[in-house]
């Protein structure tokens, strides 16, 4: 039985609050040596996006989970755009029919880029966390 869109989102806000609790556990009691909020908050995005993939690509593994920001390809812009018009799990679905676990990273972060990020929730296909 496919989820409806609100039951999914309803499964990513609960997954992303158990990665961002996982992940301040995790964070050193120090403050001068604990991650930024904001660091520790798109990680847990991160985590979440490359869960969603591997639901669909099980061999994905997200080569990180740090912010980055790099040039995306064509390919992948047009994947975005498709997210953020229909929704993030048809763009994951074509990953999965491509099989390109390098093609599959590049969109886990295009996906977790602040910019994109906040258009998805913007747009309600992903909840505001």
């Amino acid at each position: 039985m496919e989820l409806s869109k609100e039951q999914q989102v309803a499964n990513l806000k609960e997954k992303y609050d158990r990665e961002l609790q996982a992940i301040q556990q995790e964070a050193p009691a120090s403050p001068e040596t604990a991650p930024a909020p904001d660091t520790q908050e798109h990680q847990a995005v991160s985590r979440v996006t490359e869960g969603m993939i591997q639901e669909q690509v099980p061999g994905f593994k997200a080569s990180s989970h740090a912010p980055v920001s790099t040039e995306i390809s064509p390919e992948v812009q047009e994947m975005v755009t498709n997210s953020l018009m229909k929704g993030p799990y048809e763009s994951i679905q074509a990953i999965q029919k491509s099989n390109d676990l390098a093609l599959a990273d590049e969109l886990h972060q295009a996906l977790t880029s602040n910019e994109n990020w906040h258009m998805l929730v913007k747009e309600g296909k992903i909840p505001e966390l």
